[in-house]
C-alpha cells in the first residue's frame, strides 16, 4: 500500500512539475513578444534624424562642449559645431551640411540624444530592454558616445553644477555593454540543468509535506535527507537560472 502511494505521489509530483514548465515557458514566451514590440517602437522612436545627426557630428568630431557665462552666477553649457572642419568634412553632402545648426543647447542635446542613453539605461534596469538587443543596436553608440571627450567634458560639468546623480543610467548601460557577453549554448544548458534541479526540489519537497517512505532494500531514507536535498537544489536552480541572466 505504501509503495503505491509513494508511486503515485512521484507521478503526480512530475505530472505537476511538467505543467509548471510548461506554464512558465508559455509565460516567457509572452513576456519576449511584449519585450520585442516594445523594443521596435522604442528604436524607432529613437532615432530620429535630430539623432542622427548629432550622432553623424560627434562620430566626425564636429562638434564642441562650451559654456557661456551669462551672469556672475550663471553659466549655460552648450555645443557648438565646427564649421571649419564641417566645411572641408568630405563625408557630408553639400546640402545636409545647409541643413545642421551651428549651436545646439543642452536641452537639445538631452532631448534628441544623451536623453535616449539614458532611458536605455533605464528600461534595461527595469527589464523591458533585452541586452541582447540593446547590444546589438544600441552599442557601438554608447561606447563611442559616452567616451567621446567633449560628451565626457559636459557630464562632469553637469554633474558638478546640476547633481551627481545626472546620466547614472547612461554611465550604467555604458557598464553593462563593455562587460556583454552574447547569449550561447552555455546559457541553454544551464537553464536546463537548472530545470532539472528544480524538479527534483519539488519531488523532495512533496516527498516532505505528504511524508512518503522511501525504501532502499530494507532501509528507509530519513526525511531529513530530502530536507537538505530541497535546499540544496533549489540554491543550485536559482543559482543556474542567475548565470544566464
Amino acid at each position: 500500500m505504501n509503495e503505491n502511494i509513494g508511486l503515485w505521489t512521484f507521478v503526480s509530483t512530475v505530472a505537476t512539475s511538467g505543467l509548471l514548465w510548461v506554464a512558465w515557458v508559455q509565460l516567457k514566451n509572452i513576456s519576449q513578444t511584449a519585450r520585442a514590440d516594445f523594443n521596435h517602437k522604442f528604436t524607432e522612436r529613437f532615432f530620429t534624424q535630430e539623432c542622427r545627426d548629432l550622432l553623424m557630428l560627434f562620430d566626425y568630431e564636429l562638434i564642441k562642449f562650451r559654456v557661456a557665462k551669462i551672469s556672475e552666477t550663471r553659466e549655460a553649457p552648450f555645443f557648438e559645431v565646427d564649421q571649419h572642419k564641417l566645411t572641408n568634412s568630405e563625408f557630408i553632402d553639400h546640402k545636409h551640411k545647409e541643413n545642421l545648426k551651428k549651436i545646439y543647447s543642452e536641452y537639445e542635446i538631452d532631448d534628441h540624444l544623451l536623453g535616449h542613453f539614458e532611458d536605455i539605461g533605464l528600461y534595461h534596469k527595469d527589464g523591458l530592454l533585452d541586452m541582447n538587443m540593446v547590444n546589438e543596436v544600441f552599442g557601438g553608440y554608447i561606447e563611442s558616445l559616452w567616451e567621446d571627450s567633449e560628451v565626457k567634458e559636459y557630464i562632469w560639468w553637469v554633474r558638478k553644477n546640476v547633481g551627481e546623480d545626472r546620466y547614472t543610467c547612461f554611465e550604467h548601460i555604458y557598464g553593462e555593454v563593455k562587460g556583454f557577453r552574447p547569449k550561447s549554448n552555455i546559457d541553454m544548458a544551464l537553464k536546463v540543468a537548472g530545470a532539472i534541479f528544480l524538479i527534483i526540489a519539488c519531488i523532495h519537497l512533496i516527498r516532505l509535506l505528504f511524508r512518503v517512505k522511501v525504501l532502499v532494500g530494507s532501509l528507509t531514507v530519513p526525511l531529513w535527507g530530502s530536507g537538505i536535498a530541497v535546499i540544496i537544489l533549489l540554491g543550485l536552480a536559482l543559482w543556474y537560472f542567475k548565470l544566464t541572466k
